[in-house]
C-alpha cells in the first residue's frame, strides 16, 4: 500500500473469521488475499474443527498492542495449553 500523500499511511485490519475457508472455496493463496492489510485476524473455530481459538498476523509492535488491548478487556486465559493444541492440529491437518 503506498503512503498517502501527507506521508501518513492509513493502516487496515481485516477480520478474516472465515479467510481461510474463503481462500480455500477460491482457490487463492490466503496470503495474496489478505496482503494489502496490516493485520489479519483468523478464526480457528469457524470451519477448522477447534472449540475456540483465534490468530492475529501482523508485525511484532502490532501484535504485542493486540495482547495489550486484549488483557485490558479482559481476554486472557490461563493454562490453554490444550485449546493451543487444537489450534496447531488445525493448521497442521486442514
Amino acid at each position: 500500500m503506498r503512503a498517502i500523500a501527507n506521508k501518513h499511511k492509513l493502516r487496515m485490519h481485516l477480520d478474516a473469521a472465515r479467510g481461510l475457508n474463503a481462500a480455500v472455496a477460491l482457490n487463492i493463496d490466503p496470503a495474496i488475499m489478505v496482503k494489502d492489510f496490516d493485520t489479519v485476524n483468523f478464526c480457528l473455530s469457524k470451519g477448522m474443527g477447534c472449540p475456540i481459538g483465534s490468530i492475529i498476523i501482523g508485525s511484532s509492535k502490532d501484535i504485542e498492542h493486540a495482547r495489550v488491548l486484549r488483557k485490558m478487556l479482559g481476554g486472557q486465559m490461563r493454562q490453554v495449553g490444550i485449546l493451543a493444541a487444537c489450534g496447531l492440529i488445525s493448521l497442521e491437518d486442514w
